[in-house]
């Protein structure tokens, strides 16, 4: 992806609850805007079409927020990146 110059770099969001309602509606307007989306869900399958239109920008996590080793994969998928929403 081409980015320009005086752009600020790109936030990524780790969004739980992607498959539908608030969780997907958010990380389809943060994906639009241009920002990195960690989408979770408990079934990340569900997630397939989004993971597809925006292949450079999101990434599909299983994430079962009541899973402590669920949590700990979303956290260690990707410590490198700022996240702005948890």
């Amino acid at each position: 992806m081409t980015r320009d110059k005086n752009r600020v770099a790109p936030k990524v969001w780790l969004i739980t609850g992607c498959s539908t309602g608030f969780g997907r509606a958010l990380a389809e307007a943060v994906l639009k805007k241009g920002d990195e989306v960690l989408a979770t869900a408990r079934q990340p399958e569900q997630l397939r079409a989004l993971i597809e239109h925006y292949p450079e920008t999101a990434k599909a996590v299983r994430l079962d927020v009541t899973l402590p080793q669920d949590i700990q994969t979303a956290v260690d998928t990707d410590r490198n990146s700022k996240v702005i929403v948890g």
